[in-house]
Formats: C-alpha cells, sequence, structure tokens
C-alpha cells in the first residue's frame, strides 16, 4: 500500500499542531508495524494558496498525475473548494482514496475562534461543504463523529488523539507555593471569563498567598496580582511538544470550558497532556472531560459557576497530598489507556477499511 501524507515538512518544526497530532504522531508509530510505503509532502500543490487562477490547468493536471499511483491521501482540512475538487477528480478517475481529517465542529464555530477569523464567512462554508461530501473523513471525539455522521453519506470513522511515551517532563520543586497553570489559545478567552473560573482565580489568589499562576498561549488581561503571574506566549506544533510543554511548571492544571456544541466536540488533550506532566487536572463537568476524566480518581470536574470553580481550586490548593494521588493516577490511566504505542491498531484498521 502507498500513502500519502499532506502536512508540513516532517524534516522541520510542524507549523501546525494539527499536523502533530492527527497526522505525523499516529503515522510515525504506524510506520513501525506495518510494511507500507507511508510518503509525506509538504503541501499538496506547488503553491500555498491554490486557485484556479494561479495555477494554470495543465499544471494541476501534471501534478494530479503524479499524484494518481497512491492508493491514499491523506490531509487535514482545509478552506479551498477548488483544491477539494482536484482531489476528489483524483479519487474518481484513478482511484486513489481521499481522507480529510477534521477536528473541529465546522458547523457550530463561535465567530470569535481563530478558523473563523482566518477563513471568513466563505472559508466556513466550504470547510463544512468539505466534511459534508468528503470521501472519508477522520475525526476526533464521539460526538464530532456523531455530529458529522448526520451530515454525510459517505464514511466517517474515529480516531482520538493520543500521547505517546516520549514525552519527557522536567521535574519542579515549588516547595510551599502552588502553581495554578492553563495552557491554551487565545480562542479560550471566553471559558476563562465566561465560566467562573476567572472570579474563582481571583478569590483564590486573594485568600492564598502561596498560590502562584502561570498561562501559555493565552494570556489574561484581566487584574492578577503582578508578582504571581507569569505568561509565556507557547509555540505550535512540534515546538510545543520539544521546548515549551517540557517546561511548564504546575502543580494544578485547569481546563475550563463553556458548555457549548462546539466545545463538547472537543477531545481531552489537556487532560492528557495535563496527566503526562503529571499535574493535577481540573475541568469544567461536560464533554470531552466527562466521560474520560474520573471525578475524584484522575482529576476534578465542576460546573460551570464561581462557586463551584473556587471549591475545585481551594481543594487542591490546600491538599498536596490528593494533589499528588490525583495527578499520579491520571498519569497511570492516560499511560495504559492512551498512548499511541498502545493503540496504533486504530489508525491501522482505519486505513485498512478504506483501502478494502
Amino acid at each position: 500500500m502507498k500513502i500519502l501524507l499532506a502536512h508540513s515538512d516532517p524534516k522541520l518544526p510542524a507549523r501546525e499542531s494539527v499536523d502533530l497530532w492527527r497526522i505525523i504522531r499516529p503515522f510515525k508509530e504506524l510506520e513501525k508495524h506495518v510494511d507500507w510505503q507511508i510518503d509525506h509532502i509538504d503541501h499538496l500543490w506547488p503553491t500555498n494558496a491554490v486557485t484556479a487562477t494561479r495555477v494554470p490547468a495543465d499544471k494541476i493536471i501534471e501534478h494530479l498525475l503524479k499524484l494518481k499511483d497512491y492508493d491514499i491521501i491523506w490531509t487535514s482540512y482545509f478552506p479551498d473548494a477548488f483544491l477539494f475538487d482536484a482531489l476528489t477528480f483524483l479519487q474518481e478517475q484513478f482511484g486513489t482514496k481521499i481522507v480529510v481529517d477534521c477536528d473541529d465542529d465546522m458547523f457550530h464555530i463561535p465567530e470569535h475562534n481563530h478558523i473563523w477569523k482566518a477563513a471568513g464567512k466563505k472559508g466556513i462554508h466550504e470547510l463544512q461543504w468539505m466534511v459534508e461530501q468528503a470521501p472519508y473523513l477522520v475525526t476526533s471525539s464521539e460526538n464530532l463523529k456523531t455530529e458529522f455522521s448526520s451530515k454525510r453519506k459517505n464514511p466517517t470513522y474515529l480516531l482520538p488523539n493520543f500521547v505517546s511515551e516520549d514525552y519527557k517532563h522536567k521535574k519542579f520543586d515549588n516547595k510551599d507555593n502552588v502553581v495554578i497553570g492553563f495552557f491554551g489559545s487565545v480562542t479560550h478567552k471566553h471559558d476563562i471569563f465566561n465560566t467562573g473560573f476567572f472570579d474563582a482565580l481571583q478569590q483564590i489568589m486573594h485568600k492564598y498567598k502561596n498560590v502562584r499562576v502561570g498561562t501559555v498561549g493565552l494570556s489574561i488581561d484581566a487584574y492578577l496580582p503582578k508578582q504571581r503571574y507569569q505568561h509565556h506566549p507557547g509555540k505550535a506544533g512540534r515546538a510545543w511538544l520539544t521546548e515549551v510543554w517540557p517546561n511548564i511548571n504546575i502543580d494544578i492544571s485547569v481546563a475550563p470550558l463553556e458548555d457549548t456544541v462546539f466545545n463538547r466536540a472537543k477531545t481531552n488533550i489537556k487532560w492528557l497532556e495535563s496527566a503526562m506532566i503529571p499535574a493535577a487536572f481540573i475541568g469544567s463537568n461536560i464533554p470531552p472531560y466527562r466521560g474520560s476524566v474520573e471525578h475524584g480518581k484522575t482529576g476534578l470536574l465542576t460546573d460551570n459557576s464561581t462557586e463551584g470553580w473556587y471549591e475545585a481550586l481551594e481543594k487542591l490548593v490546600t491538599d498536596g497530598t490528593l494533589r499528588n494521588r490525583l495527578a499520579n493516577a491520571a498519569k497511570k490511566k492516560v499511560s495504559t489507556d492512551w498512548h499511541v504505542e498502545n493503540n496504533w491498531q486504530t489508525l491501522k484498521n482505519i486505513i485498512e477499511d478504506i483501502n478494502a
């Protein structure tokens, strides 16, 4: 079998986290167990942004003929209807199976999300159309699979995000201080302020002077004690995994999420990465954390209220034994059930079904 993976160059730092989570890591593990030819391409076309006016027709045909011998072309979603039509033509004419990976709910994207801002209204409609029409679609959560399947006639597969035993994190000793940490993009600003989390955090920092707060990615622009708050801008893709994540120094990891259709389709990746630190985890009691985090055993789940978040934060701030127990139990659970090394067969089964 010959498979072509379209993403940023695997020999260079991945530009997008989606390249790392959804393509590079699972296929890297799969290659250890199969004798298939798996190739990589930086872009599906010679240019970054492809439209009919930028690429002459003869060049399009010439490039298509270079790709036609692959059994499967696997790519992440992209807002370009012209390119998608060209790939569909490739499958219709030469039998090359086109697989699109989509890990966001394109039908419920809030306007403050970076996808909306980058793609615009027209691009969002193209992304929705691609989800509906893709010959084969792979997605990341049960909720998202259910949502997409209701809008499609073609097959939809579930490939969860998995972490790896390659994750290596530095050990820190915060002595008498307790560090609460959040990592995520600026699109989570509404989650920080509309769930009751931030008000609870302010109250906790006011009462407990040994509490420190660190954020990676999102910078909190409302008041927190200046000497006890640190922000790191973060990095994407492989740079996140090799440069940023290993140096995150936190005792408690928080993941507030508004209860929206879009958020319910997200994955539990923040819990997975928190467990690999390991840090004790608190998340909003909605999918994606409800169902994977065992409340009181591998983390804490809370309702989205100031009172709920305050109670959960105070419980862990004041009880180091509980913090360690939750963190260690989560790491053990993730190492057993959520390592890509133990789940590569999931990807193999999807590919074999597609190519049958």
